[in-house]
């Protein structure tokens, strides 16, 4: 087929006929758009109205269902719906008659009204989650989003879609970039460079998903169910199960703790769970002392001491027992491998051991060397957590390390990290049981 050229004077003509008829039949809209320069930023009261295809937006008269009327007469079939805001139609009779009665009793408080219950009441039974607040704008929910998982988590960045939408969020105006991270054009007055808050991955890449949380600086993943800033880009099937499976594997501090006072897996589920149902019906009593990961794993220690003491009544999380200190050190394989099945065994038969070795640590050891050394926690947090001096923490972590030996901290370092393994049927069993849980709380 015989390619045409493209005629760029015939195509400029056609162009500006269309925008001449474009103001002959938008007189009005014309009329409006120049006096709101005056007082008006650009001429409209959000800047990305300006992104219209002719000279000016067209102003609305009013809005019923899927249509709009213009200030001219013109109607228009409505595909944006407010960019789902009025997904369910414009003005629909029974939302414009609650609003209107509530207008005339009053709506600018800062006191809760019973309506209010009724809303939290009916999202709870939609949607299965058991208590919720509430935000002026998805910019403000994400946010306080962000806000609420680097507290919990004692993590910094958030990871995010390569080309993302999340409102006026400064973490996501991140985008791949030469190889590396660089913040996304006119993103202007940014506060900080956006590789120190964010990290960036391209929508159903899980491979570059685990690679990124394999940092341990995550605090939270922002995705949207599907990317809508660059037209309708889809995940695959599985891709969200799988972002869910990756996360879950990467949250585990709550259950190294638990784990490392009762020693045993089930026990430790159990222990995180009703941890979880304590911290959230007595989240009245964080008063922000310390941080809320400390606080929440201090509840962890509390209820995991308690279950051991049930079963051996002496055990003290500060006594040191002495006695103890000539525990069995393991010996592990020495030498490198190559990265074959019978390589995978061997690793995991060592981690394995580490984990037995580990359990062999006295009490008032073990949890300090959980952490400190599995965690990551520093010394300062390991104090904080467990009530201890700085220098007591210094001491048994250094006794520990002589226990498991000084060689096998070298030889283990890269799988130390992969111990007491918290992801998976156990984590979504533990989460589903909490919110089970809380949604039939009295």
């Amino acid at each position: 087929m015989p390619v045409t050229t493209v005629d760029r004077t015939r195509l400029a003509d056609l162009h500006a006929r269309e925008e001449r008829r474009f103001e002959d039949t938008h007189p009005r809209s014309l009329e409006l758009s120049q006096r709101a320069r005056r007082s008006l930023f650009a001429g409209v009261p959000m800047h990305w109205m300006t992104e219209w295809a002719g000279a000016f937006p067209v102003f609305v008269e009013e809005a019923s269902g899927a249509r709009f009327t213009d200030v001219d007469g013109n109607e228009y079939v409505d595909l944006c719906l407010g960019d789902t805001g009025a997904m369910t139609g414009h003005a629909p009779e029974p939302a414009a008659a609650a609003i209107a009665d509530q207008v005339r009793r009053g709506t600018t408080l800062m006191l809760p009204t019973e309506d209010s219950i009724w809303v939290g009441e009916e999202m709870s039974r939609r949607f299965g989650l058991p208590s919720w607040q509430f935000a002026l704008t998805a910019t403000d929910a994400n946010r306080f989003t962000i806000r609420l998982a680097r507290e919990a988590t004692g993590r910094q960045k958030v990871i995010v879609h390569n080309w993302c939408y999340h409102g006026s969020v400064d973490e996501t105006f991140a985008i791949l970039a030469g190889g590396g991270i660089a913040t996304r054009p006119h993103n202007i007055g940014r506060p900080v460079d956006p590789s120190l808050t964010t990290r960036v991955v391209e929508i159903n890449d899980l491979e570059g998903l685990e690679r990124e949380l394999a940092a341990g600086d995550v605090a939270c993943c922002l995705f949207e169910p599907a990317l809508t800033n660059i037209g309708i880009v889809l995940p695959d099937e599985g891709y969200h199960a799988g972002v869910r499976e990756l996360t879950r594997r990467h949250n585990r501090r709550l259950f190294r703790l638990a784990r490392g006072v009762v020693r045993n897996d089930a026990d430790a589920e159990d222990v995180v769970q009703e941890s979880y149902m304590r911290a959230f019906l007595g989240l009245e009593r964080f008063r922000g002392d310390a941080s809320f990961g400390t606080w929440i794993g201090r509840i962890v220690i509390n209820e995991a001491l308690g279950r051991v003491r049930r079963r051996r009544p002496t055990v003290e999380i500060d006594a040191e027992p002495e006695d103890q200190l000539q525990a069995r050190i393991l010996a592990f394989p020495h030498g490198s491998h190559p990265p074959d099945p019978e390589h995978s065994m061997a690793q995991r038969e060592m981690v394995t051991a580490l984990e037995r070795a580990i359990d062999a640590l006295p009490d008032p050891f073990r949890v300090v060397f959980i952490a400190r050394l599995v965690e990551g926690l520093s010394i300062e947090e390991t104090a904080a957590l467990l009530h201890l001096r700085p220098e007591t923490v210094k001491t048994r972590v250094h006794r520990a390390r002589q226990r498991v030996r000084a060689d096998l901290e070298k030889q283990l370092g890269p799988m130390v990290s992969s111990a007491f393994r918290f992801e998976g049927a156990r984590c979504e069993r533990l989460t589903d049981s909490v919110i089970k849980r809380l949604g039939a709380r009295p």
